[in-house]
């Protein structure tokens, strides 16, 4: 999954598909861990936040990029999903 941060927004974004469940699992317990890491520069982030998924079109098509191709033919497949984190904590 490639993370798309939005500053201004104070949040992280990520395009996911509705067959993979994770709407149902983030419905359960919207607490989430992501973990990043530059591993030649041995920095590494551990973010903890709570999340949301949504079928925004127009937010699915401003975060498509080509990186999504490997998923997806277009943003227009209507199984593509928004995961919004909103960071809580950081180390």
């Amino acid at each position: 999954m490639a993370a798309h941060f939005e500053r201004d927004e104070h949040a992280i974004y990520f395009l996911t598909d509705a067959e993979s469940h994770k709407d149902e699992e983030i419905e359960r317990d919207p607490h989430v861990g992501l973990f990043f890491a530059d591993a030649g520069d041995q920095k590494y982030v551990s973010v903890a936040g709570r999340a949301v998924v949504s079928n925004d079109r127009a937010k699915i098509k401003e975060l498509w990029s080509t990186p999504a191709k490997a998923w997806w033919d277009d943003p227009e497949d209507p199984s593509i999903r928004i995961m919004k984190v909103t960071p809580n904590d950081a180390q």
